[in-house]
């Protein structure tokens, strides 16, 4: 608009090639000093439009939550003892859902779990009424168009322990409550969603991120039967896993970090796993929180989307101590790679291949129709629920393809080829960039260590309506400007054009009023021919 304003102004010098225009070029030259204002004020009013308009576009892809109070009254609660819910949104295809768990790590002691308690991870008194997802949360179809048209239920995530806590009684810490009720918080929303439409869905994607990719896969069983059993015309169950795989395997200095917190946390929360997962009954149970014991027991078809470098694994595992993440003689070059020894870059290539081996050593689950895996060599985490999904590729495909693939082929085959994509190259030693892809740029690195990074706490909606209540008080102030302009420069005792084929003018200024009345010519007087032919201008 901004830019047709502007033609209009300057077509007023062509008006005498162009007489249609002239009724138009003497308004624009009469009030020119207001013109260009107008036209910015009207620029800014649409483009507020625009805004808000998009922000209300927007907003149809956010999730609403959905508290569920009686769950609290059976005892279903979050380690506050707060009411746990699900977020939800419906999508175009009433035959395609998608259920993700939220990610978020765990908590592994009494202490760790009471500050659990004072974050979005350990209380519902502080999740948001609504959020909005990224990457195959996000559903757009710019960004995610596998998922784009299911309906979300999204799980967020309060009870520590990936929803296996199944403690009777609470732990009091520091004068306060906790309550392990993971298990049943599960049992309490599956049968809370049949309420919102499931029960006509035909395929089922069983997602999660981190800490909620390790839940995919240790409730995909229970989820998988208990969904057959409840939807009668469900066709497949498929579970998909991004960065929710992390090896059994101990620190750089040979502790057993992971194992230490998991057992932990196993016998603090009396977690409940399902019979059968990956030991046999009451045998080291503990072990079902690593997913390549519980790997050969999912009977769903299963995708796993991991790095190798998965920044995550090298902090809380490769360099860490039980006081914390990034603790031990590798804290540093975990934390920045450009402070990496040669030899530390070494050590990092090996834990790579511990990742590798974890995922590919059973060549029965690695190979079964219907499973797949993407593993490259980034140093990312979560990288499925992030809007850049699609950066990292490896061989040639693109992460958030080979997730499409892999999904496409399971439903339009009941034995598809396993769909394995694998990165082989190392991190250099010897030189820099220390990455062997060049998709794992250092614009491409996820640097983002919240528990809550699977989803996005920013609204954009409120950033699209914010911009265009800026526009809109930018547009007022303008015309407020253009009105005084114009009154100013068209107040009686100024001068006005009101016909360019003449040289005669309504009115003088007072200058010239009172060099008038002392007998002086000005240059608004009226001149005789004579007089202009004896004296031209």
């Amino acid at each position: 608009s901004y830019s047709f304003c502007t033609l209009l102004f300057l077509s007023s010098g062509f008006s005498s090639f162009f007489p249609m225009i002239k009724p138009i070029s003497n308004y624009l030259q009469r009030y020119r000093y207001g013109v260009p204002l107008a036209c910015a004020a009207i620029s800014m009013l649409l483009c507020g439009l625009g805004l808000i308009l998009a922000g209300i576009l927007d907003d149809n892809r956010h999730l609403d939550l959905h508290l569920l109070p009686e769950a609290a009254a059976a005892g279903a609660v979050c380690l506050d003892g707060s009411t746990p819910g699900y977020y939800y949104r419906s999508g175009k295809n009433r035959d395609f859902w998608q259920i993700s768990f939220q990610g978020g790590g765990w908590c592994y002691d009494e202490k760790s779990c009471y500050e659990r308690t004072k974050t979005p991870l350990g209380t519902s008194t502080l999740w948001d009424s609504k959020i909005h997802g990224e990457g195959i949360l996000d559903g757009s179809c710019k960004h995610d168009p596998l998922m784009c048209d299911a309906n979300l239920l999204f799980l967020p995530y309060c009870d520590g322990s990936s929803w296996t806590g199944n403690r009777t009684t609470p732990v009091t810490y520091n004068g306060k409550k906790l309550y392990f009720r993971g298990t049943h918080i599960l049992t309490e929303v599956l049968k809370a969603i049949l309420k919102v439409g499931i029960l006509d869905a035909k395929i089922v994607v069983l997602s999660g991120t981190s800490a909620g990719g390790t839940a995919a896969e240790i409730h995909a069983n229970i989820i998988t039967e208990w969904l057959f059993e409840h939807i009668p015309e469900l066709q497949k169950v498929l579970v998909l896993s991004s960065s929710g795989w992390f090896p059994d395997t101990p620190n750089s200095d040979g502790v057993p970090v992971i194992e230490n917190e998991y057992k932990s946390l196993y016998e603090l929360a009396h977690s409940h796993i399902y019979p059968g997962s990956c030991t046999k009954s009451g045998e080291e149970e503990w072990k079902c929180f690593f997913p390549q014991y519980l790997y050969p027991k999912i009977k769903a078809p299963y995708f796993l989307v991991k790095s190798k470098m998965d920044w995550w694994g090298t902090r809380c595992i490769l360099s860490a101590n039980m006081t914390g993440c990034a603790e031990n003689s590798m804290a540093g070059c975990a934390i920045d790679i450009s402070t990496c020894t040669d030899d530390q870059i070494n050590i990092l290539n090996d834990f790579g291949k511990v990742v590798e081996e974890s995922v590919t050593s059973n060549t029965e689950m690695f190979n079964r129709p219907g499973n797949g895996v993407f593993l490259h060599n980034c140093e990312s985490h979560a990288m499925l629920t992030r809007e850049y999904l699609s950066v990292i590729v490896v061989n040639g495909v693109a992460m958030d393809q080979a997730v499409v693939n892999w999904a496409q082929a399971n439903w339009i085959n009941k034995t598809s080829p396993a769909q394995n994509t694998i990165e082989e190259c190392q991190w250099h030693n010897d030189s820099t960039p220390r990455y062997c892809n060049p998709t794992c740029g250092p614009d491409h690195i996820e640097k983002d260590t919240s528990v809550g990074h699977n989803i996005s706490k920013f609204f954009r909606m409120h950033t699209f309506m914010a911009w265009g209540a800026v526009s809109f008080g930018l547009a007022i102030i303008l015309l407020v400007v253009n009105v005084v302009c114009i009154k100013k420069h068209s107040a009686p005792g100024h001068m006005k054009i009101i016909n360019n084929e003449t040289t005669s003018y309504t009115e003088i200024s007072e200058e010239d009023a009172a060099a008038n009345a002392s007998g002086v010519r000005t240059n608004s007087d009226s001149f005789s021919e004579q007089e202009l032919s004896a004296n031209p201008p």
